[in-house]
């Protein structure tokens, strides 16, 4: 009895320091869906995750405990799915189930066997944008192969890692060149879909079956071909697509290969694989709004609710990016822009802010001569980062009667004032001279003469 307290309080504590030392603003729960042997092949993968703070959990897809959610609510923060040896994952891992997932924002990592696709996973890709290849089906390149391995089927490439671009961030970007043997995909046309690693220009999507070198109908090629792909929800919940299930093995992590050069080359899989789960799991590309304030320029107050037409308004927002090592003020990339919407059905204007400090911009305008509700509209939605929509809705009224400008300040209203004043001395002028004249001598008045 003396100890069950203790144990109460040294449960906690560990509670209490995994979830300080977890990286992910989502949690650090993760569902690890995976037949039986393969935790070995992915040892330096998984002991990555654990390093930084995520508590694993291994489940077959057929175990009849697998399950993603308990009383309608999610157990899990994060979902690893790696190609089962089965047609499917179960009952329990529908494609609605993993919608169900994501909309409730939990966070999915899919990895793809060319030879082993369900058809529970095409239906779940399809859902949302992504088009995956037939079975066997496999991408090739006869010119960024590695020449040590892959001489005959041309199958391990050598992929440059995405880099970044003057008007969006690289989250993905890796020292050496990421080493690929698997499969591509296609995506829509759906903004929420975002390509991180594509195939190069002289690659194609071929069956297996056939002759590589003399294929006639490649499935896919070139710029069409999406070896990794990324959807982000409305909600912010994301789901990463791998058209490889070998790319985060132990294998591919330590592998050297040789370029067409004949220079030997490192892997950068390893690191890859960890900027990708980063993103995947939200540890990088989130955004906090962390400040907002909105006033009168020159005035002291701040986030009134009323402001009159004509006034000189102004806007300033505080931003924060998560990272790995906690918040950090958010710079935008030097060719994008961080706008503000003044907005009542449509927006009267929509301006660039202006980065004062780190992570700070503002915006000043003079409000519209129309009165009703406005609000300010910060609409942020960039590829790779989580999306932004703060509003703030405030009343704009027209001038009081003591507010609007006096006649005689008005030069255009001097003209008319001028007229009046004319008319009204020339009418006293008139009126002066005919009560002050006198009637003149000779005037005839009825019925008499005068002499």
């Amino acid at each position: 009895m003396l100890n069950s307290p203790m144990k109460v309080l040294a449960t906690l504590s560990v509670l209490f320091s995994s979830l300080a030392t977890c990286a992910s603003v989502a949690g650090q729960r993760v569902l690890v869906v995976d037949e039986v042997g393969s935790q070995e092949k992915y040892s330096q993968f998984f002991n990555d995750l654990k390093d930084r703070g995520y508590d694993l959990v291994f489940e077959s897809p057929k175990s009849t405990s697998l399950s993603l959610f308990q009383r309608g609510e999610r157990i899990y923060d994060h979902a690893i799915l790696l190609p089962p040896s089965s047609k499917a994952y179960g009952p329990n891992l529908t494609p609605q189930t993993l919608v169900k997932f994501i909309n409730s924002s939990g966070n999915i990592l899919l990895l793809i066997n060319p030879s082993s696709v369900p058809e529970t996973t095409r239906d779940f890709a399809r859902e949302m944008d992504i088009f995956l290849p037939p079975k066997d089906y496999a991408i090739t390149d006869h010119y960024i192969f590695d020449r040590s391995s892959a001489r005959e089927n041309h199958d391990t490439l050598i992929v440059r890692s995405p880099q970044g671009s003057p008007d969006q961030k690289s989250y993905f970007s890796t020292t050496f060149p990421v080493i690929w043997k698997g499969t591509g995909f296609t995506i829509g046309n759906s903004p929420l879909v975002n390509p991180i690693l594509k195939g190069a220009r002289g690659s194609y999507v071929y069956d297996t079956k056939e002759d590589a070198v003399y294929t006639d109908d490649p499935w896919a090629v070139g710029a069409q071909i999406n070896l990794v792909a990324a959807v982000q929800a409305r909600n912010n919940a994301r789901l990463t697509v791998v058209g490889s299930d070998v790319v985060f093995t132990d294998e591919f992590f330590d592998k050297e290969v040789t370029a067409a050069d004949g220079y030997g080359l490192r892997s950068g899989n390893r690191e890859f694989a960890r900027k990708l789960v980063s993103w995947t799991f939200q540890e990088t590309g989130v955004l906090r709004v962390d400040k907002i304030e909105h006033g009168r320029v020159g005035f002291s107050e701040r986030n009134e609710g009323i402001y009159r037409v004509k006034n000189d308004l102004e806007y300033t927002v505080t931003l924060s990016e998560h990272t790995p090592v906690g918040w950090k003020p958010y710079v935008a990339p030097p060719e994008d822009r961080v706008q503000l919407e003044f907005t009542m059905l449509d927006p009267h204007y929509r301006l660039n802010l202006n980065q004062t400090e780190p992570g700070v911009y503002h915006a000043s305008f003079k409000a519209p001569d129309r009165h009703g509700i406005f609000s300010f509209r910060l609409n942020y939605k960039r590829p790779f980062v989580s999306y932004i929509d703060e509003k703030q809705t405030i009343t704009l009224r027209h001038f009081a009667h003591d507010e609007y400008t006096r006649s005689w300040a008005i030069s255009g209203a001097w003209v008319w004032l001028a007229g009046i004043v004319v008319t009204i001395a020339g009418w006293g002028l008139f009126v002066v001279g005919w009560l002050w004249c006198e009637e003149t001598s000779g005037v005839k008045k009825k019925g008499k003469k005068l002499l």
